[in-house]
């Protein structure tokens, strides 16, 4: 395997006690079934925010469907297009929950709930690219 920018990322061994085989098809999981917590906000705001962020994680299911084929079928760019896409989503919806946090605390009557959601996806997107660093990990230790 040549050399790419990809293995210059830090590299981990395990994810809550996972093995990397293991850590990659949680995050893959996790990756597929995360667009359904946009779902109710996409239906009651239609604001350009939920709307970006919502095809932005469809995006990210959608690689994360690829990725889960590129585990079970050996796919090294499987690996490497979910981790580049990754490394490029995170940071976008990192900015995109702050314009919206910052949104939610200017208006006027907001409930803390309503700030407090934007908050806490920014600390999963914080956490989604050490998933990035997980599975770049994992295809490290097996395609190496």
């Amino acid at each position: 395997m040549a050399g790419s920018a990809l293995d210059e990322l830090p590299r981990w061994s395990w994810l809550l006690g996972f093995d990397l085989w293991s850590a990659t098809l949680v995050i893959a999981t996790i990756g597929i079934v995360h667009p359904s917590a946009y779902i109710y906000s996409c239906f009651v705001h239609r604001g350009f925010l939920f709307t970006a962020a919502w095809l932005l994680a469809a995006a990210w299911c959608g690689f994360s469907v690829g990725l889960l084929v590129g585990i079970m079928q050996g796919l090294v760019l499987a690996y490497e297009c979910w981790v580049w896409f990754t490394l490029v989503f995170a940071p976008l919806m990192i900015l995109l929950m702050g314009a919206l946090a910052a949104h939610c605390c200017c208006r006027l009557r907001t409930s803390l709930a309503a700030s407090f959601v934007p908050v806490l996806a920014m600390v999963f997107y914080w956490i989604t690219l050490y998933f990035a660093f997980v599975v770049n990990s994992g295809r490290m230790s097996r395609f190496s």
